[in-house]
């Protein structure tokens, strides 16, 4: 279990310093998959930064196996990174690389032997369905595809938390049923921890164990699955436009 105590986090720009989180609290239970819900610009995206060691925070900690690692060194921190995975909102794909090439890109870095490399990248493309398309480029393929490619190069090494951003944003609703469905084969078949956060609620309630409602920097609420519809405060309901 990750658990998130006392998390903010300031911007200071030009003449004003901005509060994006403040006092930030919540689990991630280990095995589930675990939903962070608000509009844009509540700092969603700055929390999974803090997890993944990109960002650190103004204060709090953010304890792992009973250590902060908000406090790591620089080597005990890409140490920790090395059981992380994390899709950004944009995919963040290599364009001069094809989907081998982009899917494979964290084994040649840890310096794996290339049959190896190219055993395991094959492995997880056959997974995601994506290996009849491992010559091709990401300009090439469709957002659905480029998700795919996305999520099969932060699963490749096997990591034990999964951090998604905004997973469906651009997709549609049929598009959006396919990489849900992975999501939850990957959390139930390859054991991986998932902390995804969206505006999506549609994304959220089919994928979520437990949900937590961020709103200017702060956690509103916390929801379990089957208490979901009925329990999101009004205030956030109408600023999402979801009807009462």
């Amino acid at each position: 279990m990750i658990k998130i105590i006392g998390l903010s986090k300031s911007f200071i720009g030009n003449t004003l310093e901005k509060n994006v989180l403040k006092d930030v609290n919540l689990n991630i239970d280990s095995g589930k998959i675990t939903g962070i819900i608000g509009p844009s610009g509540v700092g969603k995206s700055t929390i999974l930064n803090i997890i993944s060691g990109l960002s650190k925070p103004s204060s709090g900690e953010v304890i792992v196996n009973e250590i902060d690692i908000v406090q790591l060194d620089k080597q005990s921190l890409r140490r920790f990174q090395k059981d992380i995975g994390v899709v950004f909102q944009d995919y963040n794909l290599l364009s001069n690389l094809s989907v081998f090439k982009n899917v494979s890109l964290p084994l040649k870095l840890k310096g794996l032997n290339k049959e190896q490399i190219i055993k395991e990248t094959n492995r997880v493309l056959e997974y995601v369905n994506l290996l009849d398309e491992s010559s091709s480029y990401p300009s090439q393929l469709s957002g659905g595809m480029r998700q795919r490619v996305a999520i099969s190069r932060a699963i490749i090494h096997q990591p034990k938390l999964l951090l998604l951003d905004e997973i469906t944003s651009s997709l549609d609703q049929e598009t959006s049923k396919v990489i849900i469905d992975l999501l939850k084969r990957i959390n139930k078949e390859l054991n991986i921890t998932i902390l995804i956060v969206s505006h999506d609620l549609s994304t959220i309630k089919k994928l979520c164990d437990t949900v937590y409602v961020l709103d200017e920097g702060m956690i509103k609420d916390r929801l379990e699955l089957n208490l979901f519809d009925d329990n999101l405060p009004f205030d956030y309901k109408r600023e999402l436009g979801i009807a009462s």
